[in-house]
């Protein structure tokens, strides 16, 4: 789902990241009728795998077939869920103004969003040894 904000429209909750973390904070969230823009940039560190670990319910499943479908569910449930399939380039804190204390995202195509909070919900990169053949076996099975 994409739609630019409205210049002073404030949401409850700026969530940077659609991953596992991301997802299960904006699935929370609607429930307390906070209203939340979650930027997806497509990409997440579980892409290469063929099945995703340690989420309940969808162990050994498809990473990609779980955000597509937790994704489809919360915007179908909840009015309150926006997803923006862009990059958060930037965020930061107001510190002056009309807006002191908010915060604001800038994504991608240059659009700015902003929140009364800011969830960094953006997972890890992992960092592999020096040893050869390491990285091209690690996706496959380590």
């Amino acid at each position: 789902m994409r739609s630019s904000p409205t210049s002073n429209e404030v949401t409850d909750v700026l969530i940077i990241g659609a991953g596992p973390a991301g997802l299960s904070c904006a699935t929370v969230l609607p429930r307390l009728l906070w209203k939340t823009v979650i930027f997806d940039s497509g990409v997440c560190r579980y892409q290469e795998s063929r099945n995703l670990h340690m989420v309940p319910g969808w162990d050994h499943q498809d990473p990609i077939s779980y955000q597509l479908s937790i994704k489809k569910d919360l915007t179908a449930r909840y009015q309150t869920n926006q997803f923006v399939d862009a990059w958060a380039t930037t965020a930061e804190q107001i510190k002056s103004g009309q807006h002191t204390g908010l915060f604001r995202v800038t994504d991608s195509d240059q659009n700015e969003w902003l929140g009364k909070k800011l969830v960094l919900a953006t997972g890890s990169v992992e960092q592999f040894p020096d040893v050869p053949g390491y990285e091209d076996c690690w996706i496959k099975g380590m």
